[in-house]
């Protein structure tokens, strides 16, 4: 292989993820490279699910604070009005966040939940909420009943 040939592919090993485009209708996240579109309108979380599947998507996961925050700026740009909050791909099933696993089947080890959450008597299904004090943090509902906006996430 010959040295200039290997500074090229080393070059486009090494490329930035932001030089991927994202799908249509999608942004990207320069803190996180995530592909993301808010889908502000009152979903249940199945319709929510099933709403971003039709984008070629997954019902946002987030991984870390970075993320997080990230993710509640990007949100907070998005959504019109007071309801800016919005499901995450997690459902827990009980009291615990010990129980709780991400919908893709990605590893649980970021928690951004409230105090006294997540609590499964609301639901097994999690929320960001993204007013006042409680911008940010994670808490539990509903799944069939709350219906709140989704963060769509491609890969």
């Amino acid at each position: 292989m010959s040295f200039p040939f290997s500074i090229f592919l080393l070059a486009f090993l090494l490329a930035p993820v932001a030089a991927i485009p994202c799908p249509t209708g999608f942004t990207r996240l320069v803190t996180t490279g995530q592909c993301l579109k808010m889908i502000v309108a009152p979903l249940s979380y199945s319709d929510a699910s099933a709403k971003c599947k039709s984008l070629g998507a997954k019902v946002l996961t987030i991984q870390n604070a970075i993320q997080n925050n990230a993710v509640l700026s990007f949100a907070t740009a998005s959504a019109t009005g007071n309801d800016k909050d919005y499901w995450l791909g997690l459902q827990c099933t009980t009291a615990s966040s010990s129980s709780c696993n991400w919908a893709d089947g990605s590893k649980f080890s970021f928690d951004g939940f409230a105090e006294g959450q997540p609590n499964n008597s609301l639901g097994t299904c999690v929320f960001v909420g993204n007013r006042g004090q409680t911008a940010g943090q994670w808490f539990s509902a509903e799944c069939g009943l709350v219906k709140t906006n989704v963060i769509c996430e491609v890969n």
